[in-house]
């Protein structure tokens, strides 16, 4: 994805990831994580939503409009890779499902790396191997993810009051970070929608809609884990998906889709986030008047 971003923008993206994850680092628990994972219904759910559900969902936009190749292959490549890392920045505003998004969103990225390559060859029924620079993935993922997470665990263990002190500036430093993403990505993804059809863009707000029911519906009786599952399932992992294409599908234009995509899913998620932070910060307000 680097190539595809100026040396502005790609500093920018790293210092979201990096402060954003070290935010997170310094809020949750290593306990809160773990216990964040127990639940095997929940798991079960959500693997089967994201793997499963969601490839189909693909296949059947894929089969009742009809789209272009490139877009095809965009869709059911987005469609089998969960795991969006800039999915947390909208699930951290769900208050108290902090540790389910992080260990979800941290699960579903790191099982995209090694499922999203044959759920894509059997979603395409492809002869050849959709390959992945492992090497480079998982050198992003322990420097920006992995890294910056441990290291604000170790300093909420050993240091807890600056922990404490430094953790809204992460969290604020994180916001500044996306919202400049957002604005320097803009050129780059209005030019990417611009070159598809009106069918093709159809097909990727249906998959992002579809998503969003589908982590609904994955979610369970919790409305706090529904929530987290709606953005967390909906928003793909762009990254992945862009990797995947410059290395399995040189020359097809495949990164046009899967850009545009990466417009699409913001609006929805974004007034979802923001309809319910407010409610919850609503809520909030109203219960020392019920005790």
């Amino acid at each position: 994805m680097a190539g595809l971003l100026g040396p502005i923008t790609s500093t920018c993206v790293v210092i979201f990831l990096v402060s954003v994850m070290l935010s997170i680092g310094l809020e949750v628990t290593l306990e809160g994580l773990v216990s964040a994972t127990h639940s095997k219904k929940l798991l079960a759910k959500t693997l089967i939503g994201n793997f499963v559900v969601m490839p189909l969902l693909a296949i059947l936009i894929a089969r009742v409009l009809p789209l272009s190749r490139n877009v095809e292959v965009g869709l059911l490549l987005l469609a089998a890779a969960p795991g969006a890392l800039f999915a947390i920045n909208f699930t951290r505003k769900m208050k108290g499902s902090v540790p389910t998004a992080a260990a979800l969103l941290l699960l579903l990225t790191g099982l995209s790396f090694v499922l999203t390559p044959p759920l894509v060859e059997i979603s395409l029924r492809l002869e050849k191997e959709v390959t992945v620079n492992y090497g480079r993935v998982m050198l992003t993922l322990l420097l920006l993810v992995a890294l910056p997470l441990f290291a604000g665990r170790a300093i909420r263990l050993r240091a807890p009051s600056i922990a404490q002190a430094i953790q809204k500036p992460a969290s604020i430093c994180a916001g500044i970070f996306f919202v400049l993403v957002t604005i320097l990505t803009l050129t780059l993804k209005s030019a990417a929608t611009k070159k598809l059809g009106g069918y093709d863009v159809l097909a990727l707000i249906l998959l992002v809609v579809g998503g969003m029911l589908v982590g609904w519906a994955s979610g369970g009786p919790e409305a706090g884990t529904r929530r987290v599952l709606v953005i967390t399932t909906s928003m793909r992992n762009i990254a992945l998906c862009l990797e995947i294409a410059s290395v399995s599908f040189p020359g097809m234009n495949v990164d046009v889709p899967v850009i545009a995509f990466s417009a699409l899913m913001l609006p929805p998620n974004l007034l979802f986030t923001l309809y319910h932070a407010r409610k919850l910060k609503k809520a909030a307000s109203l219960a020392p008047s019920h005790g």
